[in-house]
C-alpha cells in the first residue's frame, strides 16, 4: 500500500519582537523558538503516547496521537500528521501548537468533523533520506542537524503504525500531513514524493528559500550539489514531480523571512494547476504565530475533499 523509500522496511515560546540579524532570523525559520514546553494540559484519556523503537532509525521515536472526544466503533476518520519546528517535537505539537484544543473547538462549531491527529517528532532532519544511519551534522556556520533516514522511517513505520492501530481511513483521501517551520518543509517534501499516499498538505511558515538559505552552509550541507537539490527541495519537487488531485495550504506571517520561497511555491502549483491556497497573515516566525493561525489549518484539513 506504501510507496517504496529505497530504505528497509521496519519498525518557549519566545515572541520574536522585531526582526533582526539574519542570524537569529535563520535560526526561528529553522527551529522555532527555543524549546520550552507549556505545562501540560491535555487530557490524557484523549492522548495516545507510543514510544515506538524503529528499525529503520535504529532509535527510540515518540509519536503522540489526539483522539476525537467521541469515537464510534465502526467509523473510519481521517488522519492529521503533524510535524514540528526544528527545535520541537512532537510534544511541541501538542503543547505549544496547541492543535488538539483548536481541533476539539472546531469539532463543536461544526466547523469540521472529527479527525485524529498524530503529532511526529523528526527530530532536526527535514524529513529526508539524507544518510543510511543517524548521526548528527554541525555546519561550517555552527547550526546542528540530524542525518538519516527519516522520510522511510515516516512511510514505512509511522504510517503503518497508526493505520494498523487507529480507526484511520487508510486511503489517500483520509490522510493528510502539515507541519511548521521546518516540519513545514519536511511535510511538504514528503507529500510531493508520495502524493499517492495525501489529499492535502499544509506547509506552515516552511523553511523555503528560492536560492540559498541566508546561512549559505545551511544550503551547503541540505543541497550538495543541483541534482541533490532536486531530490529534496519541495520547491524543486513542484516543478518535477505528478501532483494532480493534492490540495496544498501555504502561509507565513507578513515579516517571515520565509515569504518569498512560499511564494515562489505557490506560483509553481498554481502555474501547474494545483490546487494551492496561500496566505500572508500578520506575524512574524514563532509558535505564537503558528497556534494563532492553527484553527485557520484545521478549516483547511478538515474541508471535504473532492480531486
Amino acid at each position: 500500500m506504501f510507496a517504496s523509500t529505497g530504505q528497509n522496511k521496519t519498525t518557549v515560546r519566545i515572541h520574536l519582537l522585531r526582526m533582526g540579524l539574519v542570524a537569529v532570523l535563520l535560526f526561528f525559520c529553522l527551529f522555532g523558538p527555543a524549546a520550552c514546553l507549556a505545562a501540560e494540559r491535555v487530557d490524557e484519556t484523549r492522548l495516545v503516547k507510543i514510544d515506538l523503537d524503529s528499525t529503520v532509525l535504529n532509535k527510540r521515536m515518540q509519536i503522540l496521537v489526539w483522539l476525537p472526544e467521541a469515537i464510534e466503533a465502526d467509523q473510519a476518520y481521517p488522519v492529521l500528521y503533524f510535524l514540528p519546528d526544528g527545535g520541537g517535537s512532537a510534544h511541541t505539537v501538542i503543547n505549544d501548537y496547541q492543535i488538539g484544543e483548536a481541533a476539539d473547538e472546531q469539532v463543536r462549531q461544526g466547523v469540521i468533523g472529527p479527525m485524529i491527529i498524530v503529532a511526529v517528532s523528526m527530530d532536526r532532519s527535514f524529513g529526508l533520506n539524507s544518510a543510511a544511519a543517524v548521526s548528527p551534522v554541525d555546519t561550517a556556520g555552527g547550526q546542528s542537524f540530524v542525518e538519516g533516514p527519516y522520510e522511510a522511517y515516516f512511510i514505512d513505520e509511522v504510517m503503518p503504525l497508526i493505520e494498523a492501530r487507529f480507526q484511520t481511513k487508510n486511503d489517500r483521501s483520509g490522510r493528510m500531513i502539515g507541519g511548521y517551520s521546518m516540519g513545514g518543509y519536511a511535510a511538504l517534501h514528503l507529500a510531493f514524493r508520495h502524493p499517492q499516499l495525501f489529499c492535502r498538505v499544509g506547509g506552515h511558515s516552511a523553511s523555503l528559500f528560492p536560492e540559498a538559505f541566508p546561512d549559505e552552509s545551511i544550503s551547503d550541507w541540505l543541497y550538495p550539489d543541483e541534482q541533490i537539490r532536486d531530490q529534496r527541495d519541495p520547491i524543486r519537487l513542484a516543478e518535477t514531480c505528478e501532483l494532480t488531485g493534492l490540495q496544498v495550504y501555504l502561509d507565513t506571517g507578513a515579516t517571515d523571512v520565509n515569504v518569498e520561497g512560499n511564494a515562489l511555491l505557490a506560483q509553481i502549483l498554481e502555474e501547474k494547476g494545483i490546487s494551492c491556497e496561500k496566505h500572508v497573515f500578520p506575524g512574524t516566525h514563532s509558535r505564537f504565530y503558528c497556534t494563532t493561525m492553527m484553527p485557520e489549518y484545521l478549516a483547511f484539513y478538515g474541508a471535504p475533499y473532492t480531486p
